[in-house]
């Protein structure tokens, strides 16, 4: 599809031109630039298609025209309806997902769907089973479905799959199983038993902000899949770049000597808003914290008009120790062996500007909402198992991370420092 280079040549088309009953999945006046060229291949037609469009740009958006048109039509529900399944990459953005999309289907008697939330160890496969909209990640949709093969089960019923960060199929870690799931519901759609049931004309659609191989993904899609490509003028917030080296005096100790920078930046670039700081483990997410806690005392607070009450209340209810130290002082470190109650803890007080500085670990970046003014990226290297040391992050890695910088609904301006 050809895309416009300015997006201010765009017409936006106003939402009042879907059809009433999908209205209260899109709660503003009008689609911006890139949702407005999506609307035709995403609501107007039920081919595949895949998206790629900078961070913040609205793609959330182009998912639930995708849904709209699915049950748009639906006015009553008179046996199963048919189902789709939306797959991300953590469990903070099902989460994320699922509580957006209860709170905005509820609006609409016609869009009033039954949704299911597939994760980690949860037993709702039994809800699966009915469900009108199942919402997991790649790993739980893999072991999903893998020994279901009656097409007359929930897979027949499957109209829709979406992807989102489909970009990861480049890594060595998650790509393979984000294949195998693609490739295993392609098989359905082509099997003799599916024959009139929705999978057989199953939809594949995927999205990511940084995409290297688009054609190629659409390849494989299907001969009759859109590419849909937007360019960085199609982020609504600029974002401001800066670069700063320092001498690696020891190699294995060049992390404890980037921490100790940490702190200063974000004191000169953080506009006294949130600063999100990705680092390359879990120990590191943790020290740098512990580092920037040391260096800003109260100084944080005191900065960003922070309430000291509401991050003290926050301090007794974290249940790592150490993370409820750091509360105290508007810091906090975040990773994916916190347990869940800290995690959402934090995520909820980041989300309302309540935490200053946020250090996480780069999973982080994979599409949760969280609105930070800065994002600094601490070393430009990580670890992998699979090479047996440390690798450059890639390109698409570090549009990632610093695409969480100025979120549309909370900045009009963002700031990366690597």
């Amino acid at each position: 599809m050809q895309i416009s280079s300015a997006p201010d040549a765009v017409p936006c088309v106003p939402v009042d031109a879907m059809p009433l009953s999908v209205r209260c999945l899109f709660p503003y006046r009008k689609f911006n630039a890139m949702q407005s060229q999506c609307i035709d291949i995403a609501y107007g037609r039920a081919q595949p298609f895949v998206l790629s469009a900078p961070t913040g740009a609205g793609k959330t958006a182009v998912i639930e025209m995708c849904l709209a048109r699915l049950w748009a039509s639906v006015t009553e529900h008179r046996g199963p309806r048919t189902a789709a399944v939306y797959i991300a990459p953590l469990k903070a953005l099902t989460a994320e997902r699922i509580a957006d999309w209860k709170c905005k289907f509820s609006q609409s008697d016609a869009m009033r769907i039954r949704m299911c939330e597939l994760v980690g160890e949860s037993h709702q496969e039994d809800e699966a089973d009915g469900a009108d909209l199942i919402v997991t990640t790649p790993e739980k949709w893999d072991s999903f479905t893998r020994f279901r093969r009656s097409a007359h089960g929930v897979m027949g019923r499957i109209g829709l799959c979406m992807i989102d960060e489909i970009h990861l199929l480049a890594e060595a870690d998650r790509g393979p199983t984000l294949e195998a799931i693609v490739a295993r519901m392609k098989l359905h759609a082509r099997d003799k038993s599916a024959q009139g049931l929705p999978i057989s004309n199953l939809r594949l659609v995927g999205i990511s902000a940084t995409i290297s191989n688009i054609s190629d993904i659409a390849a494989w899609f299907g001969k009759t899949c859109a590419t849909l490509e937007f360019g960085p003028q199609y982020r609504p917030v600029p974002l401001a770049w800066h670069v700063f080296s320092y001498p690696m005096k020891v190699t294995w100790r060049f992390d404890e000597e980037l921490k100790t920078h940490v702190y200063p930046l974000i004191r000169q670039h953080c506009g006294c808003r949130p600063s999100l700081v990705f680092c390359n483990s879990r120990s590191n997410a943790k020290k740098v914290a512990l580092e920037v806690a040391r260096q800003a005392s109260h100084q944080l607070i005191l900065a960003t008009n922070t309430d000291a009450q509401i991050l003290a209340r926050a301090s007794s209810d974290a249940q790592d120790a150490s993370l409820s130290e750091m509360l105290r002082r508007g810091v906090a470190f975040y990773h994916a062996g916190l347990d869940a109650s800290d995690k959402r803890l934090l995520e909820n007080l980041f989300a309302r500007g309540e935490l200053p500085v946020l250090c996480a670990t780069s999973g982080l970046a994979q599409g949760v909402n969280l609105p930070a003014h800065l994002v600094v990226i601490c070393n430009t290297c990580k670890y992998s198992s699979s090479s047996t040391g440390f690798v450059e992050y890639t390109r698409m890695e570090v549009i990632q991370m610093a695409g969480r910088a100025g979120r549309p609904q909370f900045d009009r301006s963002g700031t990366c420092i690597i």
